[in-house]
């Protein structure tokens, strides 16, 4: 008889989790939906200047061109090869792209909302998942970019999620190896990554030490030798094209000169200003789940939380801040990286509401409750409230935005000097404005596609290279860049600079200028007025074309 009863109690609890995977599901794609109708209405969002590098490189390696030696970027082959990918498959220009990074963010929803529903409940997998999807938007951080740190998030949660597959669900070999891949690809799209990967190291010690089912057969030493193959793989994958190219030595020069050079020339003072800075703009404008995920962790150890869950909590936070520390940049893009940690925490704090409240409100409805309390947030949040849901386009949420930056002038000459090219044009930047050679399709006279190299050793050498070039293939069309958010070439090179100048005064017309002169406002001048047009503004850019 009393087997029967809990033959019959046994019944009930996993029809009740199935019923509960069915709503939260059906929920979940309207999430899902939603996001994915607000990233189409910006499909055609001017990028910003890392966007349109990674899209650049990304069609330089997919066109044959070798990485390090016909193209330079400070970072491993994994970005070009990533950002490839997605231009191969959603077609080489900025909407083909935003789509694919439309994607790309559903895909980490949905792996996250499964990641969690095995380490929790349905329920809050859905509250831990929609979450996610809210913050991924996060106008601050560029979440309706195309940058490398979703595809990192993308690559850590994809990970994680084949380890909880492996430690909660079937424990086959397979899934170690493809975790391992997967972490260590995103540590080769930006090294950032390899914090996220120690993460995911420190979630199979605890899984090991404090196991969910002490019946299932723990890690052995051929598990982990697996999952270290797997580590192995894009890294000797991509080495291994690398070297048969013949430019390792450059490959390192670009990933660990430049890359320290770019790392080392922020003091701790300029750093700690710059982060609360940026994590104030990142954090105000979604306090309210900024504090729950807080919250989450700091309430934790006061409830019945499994030991191996809140000792990895305390790693997740901790790893996931050392990963926007390199440089002391602390760029808003740069938080995007935390919000897997963050989302951990909103986690938290929903199961601490539910054991909480379990004697107060019937367990059928505390989500209810709870969720009406998430879309109110939702709803009431006057940031999504006035971009998202307000009739604003792309043109002017990217000058709302990136305040001063010259992504909306890029977007804007590029698109006039598009009117007059023919195949076979060339154009050459003088700036850190790559996006613009995306958006023509046209031949780069040069590989340096941006002038910042903060005094690297070969900088001399790199100018040099660049004046040649420029006399040698006579570029049809010449971006001139002057503002202060544009990496420039340094003031001190006087000598480019002058250069540069008697060039064009030789050579090219002004055809287009976009000064920025009334609160930094630009201002579009095109036709006979810009012939003669001088700048009444600091930052300004002008479009030129070589005298017939």
């Amino acid at each position: 008889m009393q087997q029967n009863l809990n033959s019959s109690e046994s019944e009930k609890s996993w029809f009740r989790r199935i019923t509960e995977e069915k709503i939260a599901w059906l929920i979940l794609s309207l999430v899902c939906a939603l996001v994915f109708l607000l990233r189409l209405k910006f499909l055609s969002l001017p990028f910003d200047r890392d966007s349109g590098t990674y899209a650049w490189l990304g069609q330089q390696l997919i066109e044959g061109k070798v990485p390090y030696v016909d193209f330079f970027e400070m970072k491993l082959p994994g970005l070009f090869i990533s950002f490839g990918v997605l231009l191969a498959i959603f077609g080489k220009t900025i909407q083909g792209l935003h789509l694919g990074f439309a994607f790309l963010n559903i895909a980490s929803i949905l792996i996250f909302f499964q990641l969690l529903k095995r380490m929790f409940s349905p329920f809050a997998a859905l509250f831990g998942a929609s979450a996610f999807a809210v913050i991924s938007l996060h106008i601050f951080a560029d979440g309706l970019g195309t940058l490398s740190e979703p595809i990192v998030v993308f690559c850590f949660l994809g990970g994680w999620f084949f380890l909880a597959e492996f430690f909660y669900g079937k424990p086959l070999k397979t899934l170690l190896f493809l975790s391992g891949w997967m972490l260590m690809w995103g540590a080769t799209v930006k090294q950032n990554g390899i914090f996220l990967l120690i993460i995911a190291c420190f979630f199979i010690l605890f899984q090991t030490l404090f196991p969910k089912d002490p019946s299932r057969q723990k890690i052995e030493i051929r598990d982990l030798m697996i999952f270290g193959l797997g580590l192995m793989g894009p890294l000797f994958l991509q080495f291994l094209s690398i070297a048969i190219r013949g430019s390792v030595s450059e490959m390192i020069f670009w990933t660990f000169e430049v890359a320290q050079a770019y790392v080392g020339h922020k003091t701790l003072a300029s750093g700690w200003e710059r982060f609360i800075s940026f994590g104030a703009l990142v954090g105000f404008h979604f306090r309210e789940f900024f504090f729950a995920g807080v919250a989450g962790y700091l309430l934790m150890f006061f409830f019945k939380i499994p030991k191996s869950v809140k000792w990895f909590s305390v790693v997740f936070v901790f790893f996931s801040f050392v990963s926007i520390v390199p440089g002391l940049h602390f760029y808003p893009h740069y938080f995007f990286l935390i919000f897997p940690a963050w989302t951990f925490g909103i986690v938290l704090m929903y199961e601490e509401l539910r054991l909480l409240f379990k004697k107060i409100l019937p367990e059928k409805i505390f989500p209810v409750v709870a969720g009406m309390g998430f879309i109110s947030i939702f709803i009431f949040n006057p940031v999504y409230r006035n971009i998202y849901l307000a009739k604003i386009g792309p043109l002017d949420y990217c000058e709302n935005i990136f305040k001063g930056n010259p992504f909306a002038e890029a977007w804007v000459l590029s698109e006039i000097a598009k009117e007059k090219a023919r195949p076979g044009d060339k154009v050459y930047v003088f700036g850190s404005e790559p996006e613009i050679y995306f958006y023509l399709q046209l031949e780069a006279v040069t590989e340096h596609i941006t002038q910042s190299y903060w005094g690297v050793s070969r900088e001399t050498e790199f100018r040099n290279v660049i004046m040649e070039q420029i006399e040698r293939k006579r570029p049809r069309f010449i971006f001139y860049v002057k503002n202060s958010y544009s990496v420039n070439i340094t003031e001190k090179d006087v000598y480019f600079v002058q250069w540069l100048m008697d060039y064009l005064l030789d050579n090219y017309y002004s055809l287009a200028v976009v000064d920025r002169t009334v609160k930094n406002k630009p201002n579009v001048v095109t036709g006979p007025k810009a012939l003669d047009y001088i700048p009444n503004g600091e930052n300004f850019m002008i479009l030129f074309e070589r005298n017939p």
